[in-house]
């Protein structure tokens, strides 16, 4: 049975394999006996005695401070226990945080990308928009500027070119065999249907200078015919124009690959010669591609003067890539 020194009282704490002491020493201290007869009593014991009296003293005392490190040690893990089961609940609370953070920030990232996508397709509209009214502003400018050089080439023919009862006075134009240009030579300015006569040999690109009337133009042989006259006569001031029926002129005219405004230039003519060859009915290729060629050529014989009534090609006509035009009769 365990005995508190301090108390002079068991603590009724059952201890086995520990063999007990007696007592009677501290408990004579305890109770105020005197010390040198404590000591003179302490002499009657053996030195075996004496000696485990000693070690059980030790032992109690190292049994006693085994218990308190145990407790403490029993103390301190469960403080380690409590300690990790806080840390787990935060680690758990940590988790659902970051869990809920990414969630926002992904809620966040697809309203922001929603909202960038519906400006972005705002300004490609607002962009498609000013790109129409750039192709419709260009359009209208190339059909005036062409309309204005037409009203300027009609008066220059009224001005300089003889009238029609003396047209038909004209020497009619035979293309020549050779193809050997020189200065002074009468040619056939192909893509505009006029007849001329060469200012200058040709350079070494193929390149001459040609007189059209009161007009100077630069052209490449391949864009000239030469012409045979029999009766040279003089050429009065003005065009001379090419005899032309309605064999002359094609039913279609081929514009891919020009600029919108060569080929408004090259409509205005062709128009003109369908028209004077009698034609009803003439087809105008300018390809599908971007669509300007085509919006150019509709926008500028809309106003037309020879032109009845136009539309796009049909099936075996050539589609979206032909404008089929009816000709004033």
């Amino acid at each position: 049975m365990e005995f508190d020194v301090e108390t002079l009282r068991p603590t009724y704490r059952l201890i086995i394999g520990t063999p007990g002491k007696s007592n009677a020493f501290e408990i004579a201290r305890r109770l105020g006996l005197a010390e040198h007869l404590i000591d003179h009593a302490r002499n009657y014991l053996s030195g075996e005695q004496l000696r485990l009296e000693d070690l059980l003293k030790q032992l109690e005392a190292s049994r006693v401070q085994t218990r308190a490190e145990e407790t403490a040690a029993h103390v301190l893990r469960r403080e380690s226990e409590m300690k990790a089961e806080e840390l787990g609940r935060r680690l758990e609370q940590l988790k659902q945080e970051e869990g809920k953070i990414l969630e926002r920030a992904k809620q966040e990232a697809r309203a922001l990308i929603q909202s960038y996508r519906q400006e972005m397709e705002q300004t490609l509209a607002e962009l498609r928009v000013a790109l129409e009214q750039v192709h419709t502003d260009k359009a209208n400018e190339a059909s005036q500027l062409a309309e204005a050089a037409r009203h300027r080439l009609r008066s220059m023919q009224a001005e300089t070119a003889p009238s029609i009862a003396s047209r038909r006075h004209l020497q009619k134009a035979r293309i020549a065999t050779d193809r050997d240009f020189k200065a002074g030579d009468e040619v056939l300015v192909k893509h505009l249907g006029q007849k001329g006569q060469l200012l200058d040999d040709p350079t070494g690109g193929g390149e001459v200078q040609v007189q059209l009337g009161a007009l100077r133009l630069g052209c490449r042989l391949e864009q000239l015919e030469k012409l045979v006259v029999s009766k040279p006569q003089a050429s009065q001031s003005g065009f001379n124009l090419v005899n032309l029926g309605r064999e002359s002129v094609p039913l279609e005219l081929d514009l891919r690959g020009q600029t919108v405004d060569e080929a408004l230039l090259r409509v205005d003519k062709y128009l003109d010669d369908a028209c004077m060859a009698g034609l009803s009915s003439v087809s105008i290729i300018h390809g599908k591609g971007t669509g300007a060629l085509r919006n150019g050529v509709r926008d500028f014989i809309s106003t037309h003067q020879h032109v009845l009534s136009y539309r796009l090609g049909g099936p075996g006509e050539g589609g979206t890539g032909v404008t089929v035009v009816e000709l004033r009769r």
